[in-house]
């Protein structure tokens, strides 16, 4: 038996088939689209069709009704404007970010005479920037980064006098700056990172309100354009960021992304000059540039301290004349300290602690006026006395004597004794008029004996050593002369 399949099949069903395949198959005739000119809905489609628009992420109608201005912005509800936006019968935004857009920009771009806004961020766009996009004469906002665009900045870009914000960042641009960046009058953001540019910075872009160069080929360039330092002083900063892996830093604000220096994180200036630099626990990690002391010679502050700096401390660091505070405390710097640091005459707080520091302490400390805390560095020969200034320097070694002949290191509380220039701060010691008054080390674990030197520390008032692993009956007899003025404890 033999059936023809469509006369099973109500006529509705067929009726409803039949719509649906001219539906599919509805594809936009730019003569019959009346809400802009026949160029601009040829050139939608053309910018869809060379940038792989099947593969788009978001794609409502375009290509497939007469309705080019709502063209997929109905379809984006984060973003009201993405896609197509029109005013007055004319293309005024193209809004296709993060998008799946893959090749090139079209030189029909051009036609979109009246565009305002072109935001093509986070494609695949490869190629070059075409010659044509220097016809929109009125656009102020160009997004293009992110991307895998390459070649120079085009001359031409120059013809977008009322560009305000140019975006540029990661994609392959190279070779040098063009001075096209001098014509754009209006511009006031600029964001160059992450290319492979090389040569020197437009003069003109000091005068940007915001410029972004985060990029290792940009680095040194962008303090061509500094005006608020000096460019010695900026490109020492750079080369900080670079050697102390500043990407990685727990804050770096404003460092290799602005053309103010004195806006970065951790810096301060004053009268044009960097005067502090201070990083303290920010994961600031590598070695200190060997050349940073000659170019920031107004620094009053220098605070790396509670990071991970190596290597040596820069002998450098002893031309800066102004320098009131050094702290590079808690780091893994090794190696000697560096004899010009003691003729920092400025210096108030020295603080070297918990490093890897080894040798002696120079000479040239005795010149310090400062504090100097030098404790947690095992292999550095010290003895701190002769920058001791508190006191006489035979009550001072005889403070120290008196460390090492009890087991010193391993007191219950040794803060301050044998590693920084104040003994009257050292726990348990203390002074009056210039001499040490008493000693209250009861309870701190000392053992061994107490050392004859003791008797030296002519002043003394009060000696209390109870609750130790001393042996009291061998008090030295230097100290026999002081009984009759001296409360000596020790049970």
């Amino acid at each position: 038996m033999t059936h023809y399949f469509h006369k099973s099949i109500p006529l509705s069903v067929l009726t409803l088939l039949f719509l649906w395949s001219s539906f599919v198959h509805a594809r936009t005739d730019c003569t019959q689209v009346t809400q802009i000119p026949k160029t601009e809905c040829e050139a939608l489609l053309d910018l869809q069709q060379r940038t792989n628009g099947q593969a788009w992420k978001n794609k409502w109608g375009w290509g497939e009704t007469n309705e080019p201005c709502h063209w997929h912005s109905r379809k984006n509800s984060a973003f009201a404007v993405a896609g197509v936006t029109c005013e007055e019968g004319h293309v005024t935004m193209l809004h296709l970010n993060n998008n799946r857009l893959n090749g090139p920009i079209p030189q029909s771009i051009s036609h979109f005479k009246k565009l305002r806004y072109l935001f093509l961020a986070k494609n695949r766009l490869h190629g070059t920037i075409p010659d044509s996009l220097s016809n929109l004469s009125q656009l102020t906002k160009l997004w293009l980064n992110d991307n895998e665009l390459s070649g120079t900045i085009p001359d031409y870009l120059g013809n977008l006098d009322q560009l305000k914000e140019l975006l540029l960042n990661n994609n392959q641009f190279e070779d040098t700056i063009s001075e096209v960046i001098n014509k754009l009058k209006q511009l006031d953001f600029l964001n160059l990172a992450q290319n492979q540019f090389s040569g020197r910075f437009p003069k003109s872009m000091a005068n940007l309100s915001k410029l972004i160069v985060d990029d290792k080929h940009l680095s040194d360039f962008i303090c061509f354009v500094v005006t608020q330092i000096p460019q010695a002083e900026c490109k020492a900063l750079f080369e900080f960021y670079r050697q102390t892996n500043g990407p990685l830093w727990t804050n770096n604000a404003g460092w290799n992304k602005v053309n103010t220096p004195c806006d970065w994180q951790g810096i301060t200036c004053n009268d044009g000059h960097v005067t502090g630099l201070e990083l303290s626990n920010n994961q600031v990690s590598g070695p200190i540039p060997k050349l940073m002391g000659y170019s920031l010679s107004q620094l009053t502050s220098l605070k790396l301290d509670n990071n991970q700096l190596s290597g040596q401390i820069p002998s450098s660091l002893g031309h800066l004349t102004q320098l009131t505070i050094l702290e590079l405390n808690n780091n893994q710097l090794s190696g000697e300290i560096p004899v010009p640091i003691g003729y920092l005459s400025q210096l108030q707080r020295l603080v070297l602690s918990n490093n890897q520091l080894s040798g002696s302490i120079p000479a040239s400390f005795k010149k310090l006026k400062s504090f100097i805390n030098l404790s947690g560095n095992q292999n550095l020969s010290v003895s701190i006395c002769p920058f001791v200034t508190q006191i006489p320097q035979a009550e001072c070694e005889a403070l120290r004597h008196l460390y090492h002949s009890t087991n010193g290191d391993h007191w219950g509380n040794n803060n301050g004794w044998n590693w920084t220039n104040t003994p009257c701060d050292w726990n348990g010691v203390s002074c009056n008029d210039g001499h040490v008054t008493q000693l209250s080390l009861e309870g701190k674990q000392l053992s061994g004996q107490i050392p004859k030197s003791i008797g030296k520390l002519s002043q003394l008032e009060n000696l209390y050593l109870g609750g130790n692993q001393l042996s009291c009956d061998e008090i030295p007899s230097s100290l026999t002369r002081l009984w009759s003025g001296t409360k000596v404890r020790c049970d």
